[in-house]
C-alpha cells in the first residue's frame, strides 16, 4: 500500500491527490482528481506512481472517463481497430484487452463484428462502468505485474494493450508474462500517446531498457513487427503504436 504521508508540491505547498486526499483546499479528493488527468498526477508526483494510486485514481474517476475521452477526442480505440484490418485479423479471433477500463475498445470492436472480447483490468469501478455496455464476454479484475498468475488467460490470438504500457500501468517487464496469452501466431499490439516522459514506468525505464526488453522477448520467439508514430492520438497530441508477434 502506498505511505499515507507524502511531501509538499514544491511549487505552492499543494500534496497529492492519492497521498493522502487533497491537492486543492476545500476540494474532495474526487472533485479534484475528475478535474484533473493521469498525467497531472504523474507530474505533480514528480513521475512516481505506484499501482495502488493509479487503482485509485481511476476508482474516482470512471464515472466521468467517457465524457471526458469523448471531449479529449480519444481516437485508441479506431486506432487499434485500423491496426485489425490491417492485419486481416478474423471477426472469431479471441481479443483479450488488458487495462480495458471502460470498455471503449470493446465497444469499437464489437460494433465490427468481433464478438470474443475479453477483457482485465486493476479497477473494479471502471470494470462496473464496463459490464453495462455488454460487449466482452469476461471480465476480470486483475493488476498486471511481471510475476502475476496468467494461466487462466490462454489462446488468445490477440492482446491489446490501448493506453496501459504507460506511466504506473503495465510496464514492458510484464510483456513476456501477456506473451504466455497468445496462441502460436498471436499478435501483443500495443498503442498509447506519445507525449510521455522518458522516465515513464513505475521503474527506471529508457530506450536503451526498452531494446532489451525486445531482445529477451526475441530470444522467446515473441517478434517486433512495427513501432510507429500515430499522427492524431488524443486531442491533437500524437501517439505511438507497436506490434508484436508470438512466432
Amino acid at each position: 500500500m502506498p505511505s499515507q504521508s507524502s511531501s509538499s508540491s514544491s511549487a505552492n505547498g499543494l500534496i497529492s491527490p492519492i497521498r493522502p486526499v487533497r491537492i486543492t483546499r476545500g476540494k474532495s479528493e474526487s472533485v479534484m482528481v475528475n478535474e484533473g488527468c493521469f498525467v497531472n498526477l504523474w507530474n505533480h508526483l514528480g513521475g512516481s506512481v505506484t499501482l495502488t494510486e493509479t487503482r485509485r485514481f481511476y476508482d474516482i474517476k470512471a464515472n466521468a472517463y467517457d465524457e471526458e475521452m469523448t471531449e479529449l477526442n480519444y481516437k485508441g480505440p479506431k486506432v487499434i481497430f485500423e491496426k485489425f484490418r490491417e492485419l486481416r485479423i478474423s471477426r472469431g479471433s479471441r481479443i483479450l484487452d488488458v487495462g480495458c477500463g471502460t470498455g471503449l475498445l470493446g465497444v469499437e470492436l464489437k460494433a465490427a463484428g468481433f464478438c470474443q472480447i475479453h477483457g482485465i483490468d486493476m479497477s473494479s469501478e471502471m470494470l462496473r462502468i464496463n459490464r453495462k455496455k455488454g460487449s466482452y464476454l469476461s471480465l476480470g479484475l486483475t493488476m498486471v505485474e511481471p510475476d502475476t498468475d496468467l494461466t487462466s488467460l490462454r489462446d488468445f490470438d490477440v492482446v491489446c494493450l490501448l493506453s496501459s504500457l504507460r506511466p504506473g500501468h503495465i510496464s514492458p517487464a510484464c510483456l513476456e508474462n501477456l506473451s504466455t496469452c497468445l496462441t502460436s501466431g498471436g499478435y501483443l499490439i500495443w498503442a498509447r500517446s506519445s507525449d510521455i516522459p522518458s522516465g515513464h514506468f513505475t521503474d527506471s525505464f529508457d530506450e536503451d531498457t526498452w531494446s532489451e526488453v525486445k531482445g529477451k522477448l526475441s530470444t522467446l520467439g515473441i517478434l517486433c513487427l512495427e513501432e510507429s508514430f500515430i499522427e492524431l492520438f488524443v486531442r491533437d497530441k500524437p501517439g505511438m503504436i507497436g506490434v508484436l508477434r508470438k512466432m
